[in-house]
């Protein structure tokens, strides 16, 4: 598990866990995901947090009539990503 470290890190720095909480953190299921892979697409729920141990995440809209992106989020390594409106 080669991601614990990291992860413990970033909790650490904001709030206490319990040691039961972060067991439950490192219960979540680790990925890889290959660059410009969509991890959610339009229309999807969101049902997931993502950790970026390695690389950087961008959430993106694109506007309908001209189809411009619009990013409105980035996840650098060690960072958070989620939709939160769709959790």
């Amino acid at each position: 598990m080669r991601y614990v470290a990291s992860v413990k890190s970033t909790y650490r720095v904001g709030r206490k866990l319990t040691d039961e909480e972060f067991d439950y953190v490192l219960s979540f299921c680790p990925g890889e995901y290959k660059k410009h892979n969509a991890l959610v697409r339009e229309g999807d729920m969101v049902k997931h947090e993502y950790f970026v141990l390695k690389g950087c995440l961008r959430a993106y809209m694109t506007e309908a009539s001209t189809g411009k992106e619009f990013t409105y989020q980035f996840a650098a390594e060690g960072w958070w990503i989620s939709e939160r409106e769709s959790l």
